[in-house]
């Protein structure tokens, strides 16, 4: 409020009184991410909010929303940059938007978030998201030779070297022609030949935590003369056989 008074010796006082409304937008943005860790593949859902906390209409606002290495939003990479046109935002209005990123690569990711009103930047946030993956490596040891009639011991170790939990893992040993299954530690699950079809013996696991191994103790028994042969392979969530 603005009061003027005049005043002068011929007259009364005069006053007159302008009332002037004072106000702007206050725009901020806020940004929502995965609560834990991903695992490599999984997708990175995000919600973004952008909200006028003042008392006039934001005009011309715009998002972005940078996207880091790491991580790919419908096929394209990182330096790749998402805008939304939100146009004219009123005084107490929000607006929110949820979209998704590919998981690509493991790492811990920042994703940085801005409001821009009229072409400039008037607010940001970040959220981070660490993502993670198995490293499984699978290993079969055995005696270079073994006598007829006589046991053959064998040790398969699967090993995760990464940062994240494997998974669901099935580990399968062919039984060649010249061997004959005799025990294992654990107990596999053992599947007898059948025509030309090889015996086969096999282990599952709920999960090899990041960091450790898991060893099998396998014992055979030869019964033919020959060269051996003997095949091991690893199947899990994230690993190809």
């Amino acid at each position: 409020m603005n009061k003027a008074e005049v005043t002068s010796k011929d007259t009364s006082p005069q006053t007159s009184t302008a009332v002037i409304e004072i106000g702007a937008p206050e725009v901020y943005v806020v940004k929502e991410g995965p609560a834990k860790e991903l695992r490599k593949g999984q997708k990175a859902m995000y919600k973004v909010s952008i909200k006028n906390n003042g008392d006039r209409v934001a005009k011309n606002v715009v998002v972005h929303d940078d996207i880091p290495a790491g991580m790919s939003y419908k096929g394209r990479s990182e330096g790749m940059v998402l805008r939304w046109k939100i146009g004219n935002l009123g005084a107490n209005e929000k607006k929110d938007i949820a979209y998704e990123l590919d998981t690509i690569k493991t790492g811990t990711f920042v994703n940085t978030v801005k409001a821009v009103v009229q072409d400039r930047i008037v607010h940001k946030t970040s959220v981070k998201t660490k993502v993670v993956a198995p490293i499984l490596k699978l290993e079969k040891t055995g005696p270079r030779l073994v006598f007829l009639h006589r046991s053959v011991p064998y040790k398969i170790t699967i090993t995760n070297d990464g940062d994240g939990a494997a998974l669901n893992i099935k580990v399968i040993d062919t039984i060649p022609n010249y061997l004959d299954y005799v025990s294992s530690t654990p107990r596999g699950i053992l599947q007898p030949a059948q025509g030309e079809k090889s015996a086969v013996v096999t282990w599952n696991f709920d999960e090899i935590a990041p960091k450790s191994k898991t060893e099998i103790e396998l014992v055979m028994r030869a019964k033919k003369i020959g060269n051996i042969n003997n095949m091991v392979k690893l199947i899990s969530e994230s690993t190809l056989p």
